[in-house]
């Protein structure tokens, strides 16, 4: 398989996989969908690992844009809200979500090679 065909299939599994997840409400689901785009696709840490990251990072901010257009301005009035709590400007919330997920993905593509190059030796 050529390189970038292997990391568009990594890519979009990943997206489409951590985005789905997304809508259980449990964010650290996204670990899975890095690993389980992994497992069939990955090969190298090095160039593996950015597009995880970028798949996470698009994928929240995806859902985050939805959400936002089919439930209107609550959610995002929610999240200014509780950033007031925590003492920090409204865009913090947002940029530590995409942050956050794009970990989530890393991690998760971490472990997926980690499985794939210790099932090899």
């Amino acid at each position: 398989m050529r390189e970038s065909v292997r990391l568009a299939a990594l890519f979009l599994v990943t997206l489409v996989l951590a985005f789905a997840l997304y809508y259980t409400s449990i964010w650290m689901l996204a670990i899975l969908a890095g690993l389980v785009a992994s497992l069939p696709f990955g090969r190298r840490y090095l160039a593996d690992l950015p597009v995880s990251f970028v798949a996470g990072l698009l994928s929240s901010v995806l859902f985050i844009y939805i959400n936002f257009v089919s439930q209107g301005a609550p959610a995002i009035e929610e999240a200014y809200y509780a950033s007031a709590v925590a003492g920090l400007p409204g865009n913090v919330i947002f940029i530590l979500t995409v942050l956050a997920s794009g970990v989530y993905c890393i991690i998760g593509s971490i472990i997926g090679l980690y499985i794939k190059k210790a099932a090899s030796l």
